[in-house]
Formats: structure tokens, sequence, C-alpha cells
């Protein structure tokens, strides 16, 4: 039997490869709705080309690259599983020390630190909480 859980075999299926693709689309026509919205149509029409072309460098190069296939979720073997928890325990300690950083700045400053204290806090409960479950289920 299988190790691998369902969701890591659907994100190496080419379903599940479409459906980053199909995010990446979505959240273009998300960028354009508010930015169109708030009366910002050359920032809308940009950060939905950015999005979309993100997409299709996805769709089309994830066979050519590697690199890009690992941002495409694309057939997660055991060693592509592990570049990616690499990347993302890399990922999250650098956004960890970002937060921390700008909470102090702020409070160096006098400014007001709730958006940086709040960030940290559900960074520091996303934290707790994922290395509670991960120690629950080895």
């Amino acid at each position: 039997m299988s190790t691998e859980s369902r969701f890591a075999r659907m994100c190496g299926s080419t379903r599940g490869r479409l459906m980053v693709v199909g995010l990446c689309f979505a959240m273009a026509a998300v960028f354009v709705g508010v930015s169109v919205a708030r009366h910002h149509v050359g920032d809308g029409i940009w950060l939905g080309a950015i999005m979309a072309g993100y997409g299709l460098l996805l769709l089309f190069l994830s066979g050519r690259s590697e690199s890009v296939a690992l941002l495409a979720s694309h057939e997660m073997d055991e060693r592509r599983r592990g570049i990616d928890e690499f990347a993302a325990a890399t990922a999250g300690r650098v956004i960890a020390a970002v937060l921390v950083t700008g909470f102090v700045v702020q409070l160096a400053r006098g400014a007001d630190t709730a958006v940086w204290a709040n960030l940290c806090a559900v960074f520091g409960a996303v934290y707790i909480g994922a290395m509670l479950w991960g120690r629950r289920r080895s």
C-alpha cells in the first residue's frame, strides 16, 4: 500500500497540474475584477497578465524544466517532495524573520504594530498547529 496521501497523488496528476494552472487564471480574474472595481484598470490588466502568464509558463514549460515542474506540482516523487518540503521550510523561516523584524521596526518607530502582531500570531499558531499535527501523525 502506498504511503502517499490522496492529495499528493492528485497534485502529481494531470488533474492536479491543471488545478494549479486554473488557480492562476482564477486569481488573474480576481486581480482584474478588484482593480476594475477600484477604478485602477491598468493595474488590473498588468496584475492579471502577470498571473495568467505564470499559469501559462507552468502549463507549457513543466514538461521541459524540472524546476517549473516542481512549481506546477507535476509528478511529485520522493525526491521532489523533499525539495518542496525544503523550499517550504526555508520560505517559512524567512517569512518568520521578516514578520518579527517588521514588528520590531514598527515598535521602534512608535507606529501601529497591530498588523505585524496579528500576522506574527497567525504564523505562530499555524506553525504550532502543524507541529502538533505532524507529531501526532508520526
